[in-house]
């Protein structure tokens, strides 16, 4: 080794090397952010409390004596119902959105297909429902202000997405003014929708008649082509002599 790589060498620093650019900080959150999530976080120990307050005042008022521990447990469980029905929609809104996606791919006969295979456990009819709802959700026939007043139902939110668009609004806004929606009886809910949307016109029984045509058509068309397919195999052999 020279001697000035030498002298180089010893007046080098032990340890890491300081010019090494300092590696990136992952997961940083704003200051911003962290405001949102805090004022996110009261307004949720707020509603807990609320909660709280309201179920001891109606259980006390029906005479029904809990301890501390128990009390808890009873609110930690409505709050937990409460989160589970708001989610039920938005799972129906993400099976719709994927049936309308595999629909477009396979067609109608591709999903009949699939499902009498056991591949998929929805039936035709459930599924053209899924997508209808999908469709009046993603087509800007629900209203965006609407959207947390959607029934968590299949059957509620169905009797929805088939009424015409341009009555939407309205329905929707008397339904939520009577606390019919999001959590009405289904009975209820046609019943009200029958009077509010004029005499009926048997709009929603043809709907839900040609949804079972069309389910059945699908049927039809996989077991002509399996027939056909067969009958166009035996063409094929050659007869016993």
């Amino acid at each position: 080794m020279s001697l000035n790589a030498l002298r180089t060498a010893r007046a080098k620093p032990a340890g890491p090397d300081r010019t090494a650019s300092a590696p990136a900080v992952t997961g940083f959150v704003t200051p911003i952010a962290l405001d949102q999530r805090a004022a996110q976080g009261l307004q949720v120990k707020l509603e807990i409390d609320r909660l709280r307050d309201e179920a001891r005042a109606v259980l006390s008022a029906a005479q029904i004596t809990l301890d501390d521990e128990t009390f808890g447990d009873v609110v930690a469980d409505l709050v937990r119902a409460k989160q589970a029905y708001e989610r039920a929609f938005s799972l129906l809104l993400d099976t719709g959105r994927a049936l309308v996606r595999l629909q477009a791919h396979v067609g109608g006969g591709g999903y009949d297909a699939l499902w009498n295979a056991g591949l998929t456990p929805i039936h035709p009819s459930t599924a053209s429902k899924l997508r209808k709802i999908a469709g009046f959700v993603d087509d800007g026939i629900l209203p965006l202000e609407m959207r947390d007043h959607m029934p968590p139902t299949l059957s509620g939110a169905y009797l929805l997405a088939c009424l015409p668009p341009d009555d939407v609004p309205r329905v929707m806004t008397h339904l939520t003014s009577r606390h019919l929606l999001p959590s009405g009886s289904i009975t209820v809910l046609r019943r009200e929708v029958r009077r509010l949307t004029g005499p009926d016109d048997g709009r929603q029984r043809i709907t839900a008649e040609l949804d079972r045509l069309r389910s059945q058509r699908s049927k039809l068309d996989v077991q002509i082509a399996a027939l056909e397919a067969q009958l166009n195999a035996g063409s094929h052999d050659e007869p016993d002599e």
